[in-house]
């Protein structure tokens, strides 16, 4: 179904629990009102689930309609915030959201949605809408298939934890890593623009700003990885902000390969150099703290922030005006060890902070169920107080135990 993708842009229900005669009234107006957007090119589509078949039929034909007639509208509307700004270049208020809120642990809707806001006019600038899956690229992929160019609306940032790794690098000051991974599904032009790299899936060829590179397949990518950083003695993954972007990538990647194990073997731990970067420069100083921005302003050179490679080199030459110690390294698997914390926070025993903390401080609730076990709170009190935590954090755990042998 290639017209899919625009179904949950005009999707909605009536609220209807019966039979009424104003049910009925609605409804017979929804169908008017289908009817009449097709003739004025305009209309939604609204129904009762399920649907019927002749409404995602009616559904699909205008939605193209009412897409078109949104862009339309939108550049109408840059036009006049362009007329109404003093600069030349359009500035507006960008704000996204999702049709299911998130838990703070849990961010699972299958849709989200993005404006831009004119600052001057109030108007939609701009507009767009991702989803999670493709029907079109999820059919070739359950075929085993290579997918056909199409207009794919599939989140291309990379934001997602489930997002392919098409390049992995590494720089330990001598030896450089670098490998270029085969991807799985087609790399949508925007990402394509930012990197450079795109793939050809007729005769598996990957290039990199038109030129042919060599790729190779993730797991054999990853095993490579792991025997470059098992050659280190206690090596620390560095990286700029790698705790909510790289590492759980990297880590779905390693589990969906059962190599996560083995590769928690080799890692002693990680930094993220954001952090470090706050910690010693003000943003009024240094205007803000990406490692782009910290490049130029520190080391007086410009890179190609979207190759790994490039970035790896650089961030090493960074790391010496940083200050850094045995505090700042956190485990490679600190994200799994905060869910772990889950019930307890749902208990209300633990904050999300806590539980931060001592996820990067490398304990788990084994840990403190095993010490609690040996030495009831005498036995948490040893292992937490040696980790910075306060007696409070041990009363809290004590309680949790407790009640959880009750």
């Amino acid at each position: 179904m290639a017209d899919d993708k625009y179904s949950h842009r005009v999707r909605g229900k009536m609220a209807s629990t019966g039979r009424s005669k104003k049910a009925d009234r609605m409804r017979q107006m929804n169908r008017k009102e289908t009817l009449r957007g097709e003739d004025h090119d305009y209309g939604a589509v609204l129904g009762e689930r399920p649907m019927p078949l002749h409404y995602v039929k009616k559904k699909k034909e205008l939605a193209p309609v009412i897409i078109e007639a949104a862009e339309a509208s939108c550049k109408e509307a840059q036009r006049e915030e362009l007329e109404c700004s003093e600069s030349s270049e359009l500035e507006g208020s960008f704000d996204a959201g999702w049709q299911k809120r998130g838990s703070g642990w849990s961010y699972n809707d299958h849709t989200g949605h993005a404006s831009l806001i004119g600052v001057n006019t109030g108007k939609v600038v701009e507009f767009d809408v991702k989803t999670r899956n493709c029907s079109i690229c999820q059919y070739h992929i359950g075929k085993n298939e290579p997918k056909p160019p199409h207009e794919c609306n599939v989140n291309w940032t990379g934001l997602s934890r489930k997002s392919d790794i098409t390049q992995l690098a590494a720089f330990d000051g001598t030896t450089v890593f670098n490998e270029y991974v085969s991807p799985r599904e087609v790399i949508s032009p925007k990402v394509s623009e930012l990197t450079g790299l795109t793939f050809d899936f007729s005769c598996d060829q990957m290039y990199h700003h038109g030129k042919p590179v060599e790729s190779r397949d993730i797991q054999i990518v990853l095993l490579e990885f792991i025997d470059f950083i098992s050659k280190k003695k206690k090596p620390i993954l560095f990286g700029h902000n790698i705790a909510a972007f790289d590492i759980p990538i990297l880590m779905n990647k390693l589990r969906q390969h059962s190599l996560l194990s083995e590769f928690m073997l080799h890692i002693y731990g990680c930094i993220d150099t954001i952090k470090l970067a706050r910690r010693k420069f003000k943003t009024k100083d240094i205007g803000n703290h990406k490692q782009q921005t910290l490049v130029t302003k520190l080391l007086g050179i410009e890179y190609d922030a979207h190759n790994a490679c490039a970035d790896v080199t650089s961030l090493f030459q960074l790391i010496e005006h940083f200050e850094y110690s045995e505090k700042d390294v956190f485990p490679f698997n600190a994200a799994l060890l905060t869910d772990s914390y889950i019930p307890s926070i749902r208990a209300s025993h633990i904050t999300k902070l806590t539980a931060r903390r001592l996820a990067h401080s490398g304990l788990c609730p084994k840990h403190l169920q095993l010490a609690f076990n040996r030495d009831s709170e005498n036995g948490l009190k040893s292992i937490l107080l040696e980790h910075g935590f306060n007696a409070k954090t041990v009363t809290s755990f004590t309680k949790y135990f407790t009640c959880t042998e009750e």
